[in-house]
């Protein structure tokens, strides 16, 4: 096995020029070409938007401070309708394409080798241009959530300068694009530009992509059945035999499996092994990969090896689980997830990457970190497919992860859908699905968010999810309505999204209390302390509230904190300042914070999960986090730390009782309070 032939992948992130097409005189066709002097354009790495690529060059100042963002060019901030359902205006920059352009030199490619140009994430369209020439339109090359991989090899040079350009074109009202539905103020450009890797891939003709370890998982007898399942394509036009080795390493052992096969001219086959097929497959003694806090999140690694005519022609390495995700409906019908046969408690939060979609990983590592240490389980992704390194540090830090479709713009607007929308739509499934299938974290897959799709398209989506052997839940959308295909969801989404007082978690089962799988839920208003919110609130302007606090809100009916406001005064009496509101802010929070947790922890496995809406922000709120956007927590995060801690003393507000709560697993004798 030839590992170094698992090394031919070349990053293009760093150092590329983006500008406004408006701005440059030149036609494409010239700056498209090795040694055009961009000097005026912004220099930047992807993953880049652009307008994001407008602050990094410093043409826009600060605009998370105060109203900035109001000012920028091509602002549009209505708290409804949202800007994602309505064009861009005339005079906006980001009407215009953008160009993206990344000159390099590439060596170290063997001869007669395959080359192949892949994007993980543009939005929404571009013409791809390639050494001065159009090698891909927009109409081919277009969905913010499909993956592309081009065969350039015969268009880009080894040895020699190469210039990739993209003429980047924003979404439209009808794109099934990333939204922000009523979350926040919305970005001018709709994230336009690039917004995941950018690289090269090198390979023989013979190409594997889409590797994954599926397993069944047997604890009574210790044994795990896995199925190995991978895409292998042949690029030339002539048959080619195929010998496809496949290592599974990890735990102190390694496990050989090998199967020849041929393929035809241009054909591309997914490849299952099973444990039927290969005996070797049924591992005996397997250490399983669990939730962080039901156990170790233990990884394998396998390796796979294509080759032909006697040479190494690709490989791909990958971490898998030992990990198997089920579900049932409960006595009252509600979505109990299982890993590995044992119910498992579902407490996480809605989270949201940054606004302009800039990526950093020691932020993210510390997002994961305050997420553990609060003792929470599980992240829901509603529409925002980050790339996967998110997935990676999921699978590793044993967070578990819920996956599906934006709300509140045409991804649940079906009456708008031509049979192009359909075709992105279907193409985009399977895309992410391919990519995500491989992580043991992901413990479900919704269809839709707050509607489940038309018979016709969820049909559609089932018949493609069957097709790429998905094997965890999926749901048909995050509400309670039942769907004519796949009938009961066994989840609910009544809300609330603003304050609560503390009893309700209790007492209002038949809303959204402590009863069945709440996929989000929570009490709205998240307030920092003065130190903080003198980081993105004027100092002229932090009392009394006013519209630059409402700007940092949400939209719709969630653009002010006018409900918390009124139930804090009522409780605790009319602030006298700034400093009086935000302590008064943080025993409010936390009050009705740790008694919703409590309350679901209680009644579990009458209440099978919840989701607090929300994680975290994409920029600095004052609204829906339980950490701010500078990493910092409040209250609420000391509330939801201390009603989650594995053994934990807890007042109930529906019978005044005082109870102790032990989820370690482990039986506790002789404790004293």
């Amino acid at each position: 096995m030839d590992e170094n032939a698992l090394h031919r992948k070349f990053l293009l992130n760093e150092g590329w020029d983006i500008t406004n097409s408006a701005r440059v005189k030149d036609p494409i066709d010239v700056h498209s070409l090795p040694g055009y002097d961009a000097k005026d354009w912004n220099h930047c790495d992807i993953p880049q938007t652009a307008f994001a690529s407008e602050v990094s060059a410093g043409r826009v100042k600060d605009p998370f401070f105060a109203d900035n963002l109001l000012r920028c060019e091509g602002t549009v901030y209505k708290t409804k309708p949202l800007f994602c359902n309505e064009e861009m205006p005339e005079s906006s920059p980001y009407r215009n394409p953008w160009y993206f352009r990344k000159e390099f030199f590439l060596d170290g490619v063997p001869p007669h080798r395959k080359m192949w140009l892949c994007f993980d994430g543009i939005n929404y369209s571009a013409n791809l241009w390639i050494n001065g020439k159009l090698f891909k339109t927009k109409d081919e090359f277009k969905g913010t959530f499909r993956r592309f991989c081009f065969d350039v090899t015969d268009v880009v040079k080894v040895s020699q300068r190469n210039v990739i350009e993209l003429e980047v074109f924003p979404p439209s009202p009808t794109d099934l694009s990333i939204s922000w539905a009523d979350w926040n103020p919305y970005p001018p450009d709709k994230n336009m530009g690039i917004w995941q890797d950018v690289y090269l891939l090198v390979t023989g003709d013979i190409k594997v992509d889409s590797p994954c370890v599926q397993s069944r998982v047997n604890t009574g007898d210790d044994l795990a059945y896995l199925t190995i399942r991978v895409y292998v394509s042949n690029s030339s036009p002539m048959e080619r035999s195929v010998n496809l080795l496949c290592r599974l390493e990890g735990d102190g052992r390694v496990i050989d499996v090998e199967k020849t096969f041929t393929l035809r001219g241009m054909e591309r086959r997914e490849v299952v092994l099973t444990p039927d097929e290969y005996p070797q497959l049924r591992l005996k003694h397997p250490r399983l990969w669990w939730p962080h806090d039901y156990g170790e999140p233990f990884l394998y690694t396998l390796s796979v090896f294509a080759l032909s005519e006697g040479e190494t022609s690709d490989a791909e390495r990958i971490n898998f689980g030992v990990c198997e995700t089920t579900s049932l409906m409960n006595d009252e019908g509600s979505l109990l997830i299982k890993i590995n046969g044992r119910p498992i408690l579902v407490v996480g939060g809605g989270f949201a990457p940054d606004l302009f979609l800039r990526r950093d990983y020691e932020n993210l590592r510390a997002q994961f970190a305050l997420t553990k240490e609060m003792g929470l389980n599980t992240i829901r992704l509603e529409g925002k497919l980050v790339d996967d390194y998110f997935f990676n540090l999921a699978d590793r830090e044993g967070i578990m992860v819920i996956a599906g479709w934006n709300c509140g713009d045409v991804w649940e607007k079906w009456d708008k859908w031509t049979s192009e929308t359909v075709e992105i739509a279907s193409k985009s499934l399977e895309d992410q699905l391919l990519r995500l299938r491989r992580h043991p974290s992901i413990i479900m897959w919704m269809n839709g968010s707050d509607f489940h799709p038309p018979e016709e398209i969820e049909r559609r989506y089932l018949a493609i999810e069957e097709k790429v052997g998905w094997n965890r839940p999926i749901v048909s959308s995050a509400t309670a309505a039942p769907s004519s295909v796949s009938g009961p969801t066994g989840v609910r989404m009544p809300g609330p999204y603003d304050y609560v007082p503390p009893n309700y978690w209790y007492e209002a089962t038949d809303l959204g209390g402590a009863r069945g799988f709440l996929t989000e839920v929570g009490p709205g208003p998240s307030l920092p302390l003065k130190e903080e919110l003198r980081r993105f609130i004027p100092e002229d302007k932090l009392w009394p509230i006013n519209r630059v606090w409402d700007f940092h809100c949400g939209l719709g009916s969630f653009y002010d904190i006018s409900r918390f406001y009124k139930a804090l005064e009522n409780r605790y009496g009319s602030p006298k300042d700034v400093d009086d509101f935000l302590w008064k802010a943080q025993l409010s929070m936390y009050e009705t914070e740790r008694a919703m947790f409590e309350a679901f922890v209680r009644n579990r496995y009458s209440s099978t999960g919840v989701i607090h809406w929300m994680l975290n922000n994409s920029w600095p709120s004052l609204i829906w986090h339980l950490y701010s956007y500078y990493l910092i927590g409040n209250a609420s995060y000391y509330a939801v730390k201390k009603a989650l801690e594995p053994l934990h003393i807890q007042y109930c507000y529906d019978d005044d009782s005082v109870i102790v709560i032990n989820r370690t697993g482990v039986a506790h004798d002789n404790l004293k309070a």
